[in-house]
């Protein structure tokens, strides 16, 4: 769900003479570009996230001319056309983070999962603060795992699996409900979590029946 930008490199327009290396070297500057707009429309959520948080909580919408902060919303989806469902699990996610009263780091979502999860005194840690910024989101779970213990977090195990195309739309269909009924930005390992979570009580307790 990152916030929709207009991706366009540099145009740098070929030429009827062009020869092979300039052609390359356009290109791969031309892929530089659009890989850096990509890069940065990573941690957009952010920014997005601190200026809603901010309109709402300065009551800037009303300065504006609109009714409430909900009709602010919907105009800010009709004109810059993205997803007034994903701004709002952006701002409630920022409202997660900085619950210990920091600031957000400006970080990929993934880690931002992680990141909302820390005691406070690791959100403070300029050094923890870096690694959200700075590192992967798995080599920055690494890191809290194996450096924080306190933190109570998990590294991570692979699972790939080979779906029907039946057994596939129910997986669908199990991301839309959780995610509609819990938590809409909910990532296909926290939907599993749930699921898994509700299958496996439900067969517990089918085996004490079946004991008793």
């Amino acid at each position: 769900m990152t916030p929709r930008s207009e991706l366009s490199a540099p145009e740098i327009r070929p030429t009827l003479d062009e020869n092979p290396k300039d052609r390359a070297v356009r290109r791969f500057q031309e892929a530089v570009a659009l890989g850096e707009q990509l890069a940065r429309a990573e941690l957009a959520w952010v920014t997005l996230a601190r200026l809603l948080t901010a309109i709402e909580r300065d009551r800037d919408y009303e300065t504006l001319g609109y009714a409430s902060m909900g009709a602010c919303m919907m105009e800010i989806e009709l004109l810059s056309g993205y997803s007034r469902s994903s701004a709002y699990a952006f701002v409630k996610l920022y409202s997660q983070c900085a619950a210990n009263g920091v600031e957000v780091p400006t970080m990929p979502l993934t880690t931002a999962h992680l990141f909302k999860q820390l005691p406070a005194q690791l959100q403070r840690d300029p050094k923890v603060r870096e690694s959200a910024e700075r590192k992967k989101p798995r080599d920055f779970r690494n890191e809290i795992a194996a450096n924080f213990p306190e933190a109570h977090i998990e590294t991570l195990q692979e699972v790939k699996l080979n779906l029907d195309a039946s057994l596939f739309s129910l997986w669908r269909e199990a991301i839309e409900l959780v995610r509609t009924l819990d938590n809409v930005t909910a990532s296909y390992e926290q939907v599993f979590e749930t699921v898994l979570g509700v299958a496996l009580e439900e067969l517990r307790n089918e085996l004490r029946r079946s004991e008793q």
